[in-house]
């Protein structure tokens, strides 16, 4: 199997991502919040990370996060997410 080279966005939202997991204790320590909103925090960023990305190219429309989240069912992640703001600490 030949090694495939990484594309540089690739790479970009590679180490964002990486980044962003290792955020999180830090986040935790600094400022004493549960650790999923960190993480919730570094999502976010890679969300706008990707939409920049994505920004300049009409026909990768479908890769920015909104069409994503389209094809998601929202009542669960929302369920989901309530269960986690409601546990807290």
């Amino acid at each position: 199997m030949p090694s495939e080279q990484m594309v540089p966005a690739g790479q970009l939202v590679f180490l964002v991502g990486i980044g962003a997991l290792l955020f999180v204790p830090v986040f935790k320590a600094v400022t004493g919040l549960p650790p999923y909103l960190g993480m919730l925090l570094g999502l976010g960023v890679l969300w706008v990370v990707t939409d920049a990305i994505h920004d300049s190219d009409a026909q990768s429309q479908k890769l920015k996060v909104p069409q994503a989240l389209s094809r998601i069912d929202t009542q669960s992640t929302l369920f989901f997410l309530g269960i986690l703001l409601s546990v807290g600490r």
